[in-house]
């Protein structure tokens, strides 16, 4: 699934992102990136439902695990990374400067709760998340604009 937005402005934004120099515009590209991704977390970790139930569960190579209510909601997070030496990789694409991502890591059983499984609905907390996109994006333009003038404003002094 492809989406493609317009956001106006972003070219001047640009130019004034790259006068700051490599390390503080790609910090003020992290920092703006990860204030547009907060309504997307926000609106995720609102969708998902505690069962209220604590169990107790053996894994495949014997061991006791016990999972607590919440837990889906407690490794729900915003991740950022900058790509510093501007390289390739598993992590970055050609032309990546800063990632960020945002979604549920390193639980095994997201995918039932989020798509259902054995006759049970999922909850589309996920999905239903993305709606936030266009805020999102709105979000990016202004937190940039203004990180960029902050950002300035303390290599001036």
């Amino acid at each position: 699934m492809t989406e493609t937005f317009k956001i106006d402005g972003l070219a001047d934004l640009e130019k004034n992102l790259l006068a700051l120099g490599a390390d503080l515009g790609a910090k003020t590209l992290r920092n703006a990136l990860r204030d547009a991704a907060k309504p997307i977390h926000s609106k995720m970790l609102s969708g998902i439902t505690d069962s209220g139930v604590t169990r107790v569960v053996t894994t495949k190579k014997g061991q006791r695990v016990t999972i607590t209510s919440g837990f889906l909601r407690s490794r729900t997070k915003i991740r950022t990374s900058i790509n510093r030496r501007g390289a390739v990789s598993k992590r970055f694409s050609k032309g990546d400067v800063a990632v960020v991502k945002v979604g549920v890591f390193r639980v095994g059983y997201v995918v039932p709760v989020e798509y259902g499984a054995n006759g049970r609905a999922g909850t589309k907390f996920i999905r239903r998340s993305l709606s936030e996109t266009p805020a999102a994006l709105n979000i990016f333009r202004q937190r940039l604009a203004d990180r960029i003038e902050k950002a300035a404003r303390k290599r001036n002094r």
